[in-house]
């Protein structure tokens, strides 16, 4: 709905839509419906979807993009496919609520908008796509970020400093 609001703007008529992810036989319904709002729209030919892709597929997607957003309808506890794009130097435009705030104030990197609303979403898509010099100045700065603070390395030093801390001193 949000990439429909912006084409009708008519201020990005070269912006594509470009949607990868898991996808089972329970989502196929949500999918078609969303490939039938675009053909409606006259915008499905600008649209790419991937469903399923494998891990070298996911490296190509995210490098590919200009912005990363999944508009999820729920809070999500963590969201490693946001940590997956800003790894890959892509800022992020996601909704202001589970782990997405945290994510976001921690590498400085994306823009929050006001969750279950696709204007609002729109509305930060637009104004950060219209700034290309600022978003590749956050894709970098994420992608800096996560490779220090959420690397795989960090990430155990830190379990095993934490789990060490709870283990009372042997004497």
């Amino acid at each position: 709905d949000a990439y429909i609001e912006i084409m009708k703007r008519g201020n990005h008529p070269e912006l594509e839509l470009r949607v990868a992810g898991g996808m089972t036989d329970e989502d196929e319904p949500y999918v078609e419906e969303q490939k039938k709002k675009l053909r409606a729209s006259d915008l499905l030919d600008k649209a790419t979807f991937l469903p399923n892709v494998d891990r070298d597929g996911k490296i190509t997607f995210l490098r590919d993009l200009t912005v990363f957003s999944v508009p999820s309808q729920f809070p999500e506890a963590f969201g490693l496919y946001v940590l997956e794009a800003l790894a890959a130097g892509v800022p992020v435009v996601l909704p202001e609520e589970g782990a997405f705030p945290e994510l976001v104030k921690t590498t400085n990197a994306g823009v929050l908008y006001g969750p279950n609303d696709s204007t609002a979403l729109a509305h930060a898509l637009e104004n950060l796509i219209s700034r290309p010099d600022e978003a590749h100045a956050m894709g970098l700065r994420g992608h800096e970020i996560v490779g220090e603070r959420f690397s795989n390395e960090r990430l155990a030093t830190e379990l095993v400093d934490n789990v060490l801390a709870q283990i009372p001193a042997l004497t």
